[in-house]
């Protein structure tokens, strides 16, 4: 499907109108400003996509000068939106469970719904062109179409990168939690969560001490435990992870990692096309 995804791209056909917040400005859009075929390697592909959302109701950006402290500000114009993007990479290449590897430009505004939003709309309308059809319990062939999902890859273990890094938070949470409040009429707790401090001590491996939180919370009916930390190799920005505490070991839990990855020449917060420097980085995260 990615050469029909292309074409729809080169007529400008890829894109929706999200929902607004008030009916008194006109609805942001999403569309795929862009989409080609790379070589991710000498015997893989992968379909590029360059996502953006123009919104009339962002405010208009401004510039400051450093010594006149003049303030410069760029006005929008008639069907104009204030402007995101962001670039992402599909492997061609078929994994287990019919599942694509998927590495995606991390940009606030361009979340994981919103993606799965708009390739589903674009999958949708490619699958009707195609007359895609499966033989339903009564024998009788029946329209279908492509649904798609986005799951995180948890590619490293936690404890190689928690051991690195520093731990920001722990929090344990009882997501069935089973306490009243007898003393508020129609009050009721249906969830619990426990912040945890844990204090840095030289030489002390980090995983054993989570450990044993876990264990004290699964004792305590807190059924989650949510870890926050910050990784010297990671992107800049907290790691996160779940761990279930009545059955994952924290040694063999695995997450979902955030890469860095670097390039000359800044970026645009939006731009007209694909870059061929950031895809060919994010070419290099594929594996």
């Amino acid at each position: 499907m990615a050469p029909a995804i292309i074409e729809r791209v080169r007529k400008n056909e890829s894109y929706m109108f999200l929902r607004p917040d008030s009916e008194d400005y006109p609805p942001p859009w999403m569309r795929i400003k862009d989409a080609r075929i790379v070589n991710i390697s000498a015997d893989r592909q992968g379909l590029a996509l360059l996502f953006s959302i123009g919104d009339p109701r962002g405010a208009n950006p401004s510039f400051e000068n450093s010594k006149t402290a003049t303030i410069r500000t760029i006005e929008k114009e008639e069907n104009e939106g204030k402007a995101i993007a962001a670039h992402c990479l599909v492997s061609l290449t078929e994994r287990p469970t019919q599942r694509y590897r998927m590495v995606m430009e991390d940009i606030r505004g361009l979340g994981r719904t919103r993606l799965r939003d708009m390739l589903a709309k674009e999958l949708k309308v490619i699958s009707e062109n195609y007359n895609l059809e499966y033989t339903n319990n009564s024998n009788e062939q029946v329209a279908t179409y492509v649904l798609p999902d986005l799951e995180g890859h948890k590619s490293e273990r936690l404890t190689a990168s928690l051991e690195r890094g520093t731990i920001t938070g722990i929090h344990l949470v009882d997501s069935n939690s089973t306490h009243h409040m007898d003393e508020i009429d129609g009050a009721e707790i249906t969830r619990r969560e426990l912040k945890v401090s844990l204090a840095h001590v030289p030489g002390q491996d980090k995983t054993p001490v989570i450990e044993r939180i876990k264990q004290w919370a699964a004792e305590e009916n807190y059924d989650r435990m949510r870890l926050v930390w910050n990784d010297p190799e990671g992107a800049g920005k907290p790691e996160k992870a779940w761990v279930e505490t009545a059955q994952q070991d924290v040694r063999d839990t695995y997450f979902v990692k955030q890469v860095k990855v670097r390039v000359d020449h800044p970026l645009d917060e939006a731009c007209e096309s694909l870059r061929d420097d950031l895809i060919t980085a994010i070419c290099q995260q594929v594996e």
